[in-house]
């Protein structure tokens, strides 16, 4: 399979340049995890469970498919609406999301931080539960096919000997694949 191509004229050189088109198109990434006391630290988008649509839609571990950029304009943790409230406020305020590209941290925040902006209004979820309430990162992240990427979330809180909490992590943002042909 090739990777479809065509031909530009750059107006300003003259020169004809080859151009790989893309297909672009908003994506939400995300995986699923529990957190526990001794599960307190969980990797996203590792360890994925290829054969589960609702837990993950990744591909492979750590890294998207050779071809595509993603660029990031929100991240969002969503507990399980179905938790315990006390156990999902412990867990939001006693817990940071870190992000690492290539192996060197990007950013390390509060989880808190990253709002869910969905929920049941009766249920405890992460902020409220209106897509006003996420933040949108001050600029864009990109994270390029076939170079390693983690989320980790890391957890302080203490919520007991046989609770967890599961959580999803889901990213935000526009896709660039290119297009195949046969």
């Amino acid at each position: 399979m090739a990777n479809l191509k065509v031909v530009k004229i750059d107006p300003t050189t003259g020169r004809k340049v080859v151009v790989a088109l893309k297909d672009v198109s908003p994506y939400w990434l995300y995986d699923t995890k529990t957190i526990s006391d001794t599960e307190n630290i969980q990797s996203f988008f590792t360890n994925v469970k290829k054969n589960d649509d609702v837990a993950t839609n990744m591909l492979n571990d750590s890294v998207l498919p050779s071809g595509w950029k993603f660029n990031i304009g929100a991240i969002r943790v969503v507990p399980d609406f179905s938790a315990d409230p006390a156990l999902v406020a412990n867990l939001i305020f006693n817990s940071i999301v870190e992000f690492n590209k290539e192996g060197s941290e990007i950013f390390k925040a509060p989880t808190f931080v990253f709002n869910a902006g969905a929920g049941v209004p009766t249920k405890a979820t992460n902020g409220d539960y209106t897509n006003q309430a996420v933040l949108l990162l001050p600029l864009q992240m990109q994270i390029e096919g076939n170079t390693p990427f983690e989320f980790r979330l890391k957890s302080k809180a203490q919520l007991g000997q046989g609770n967890s909490v599961t959580v999803k992590m889901v990213l935000d943002g526009i896709v660039y694949k290119n297009i195949v042909t046969a």
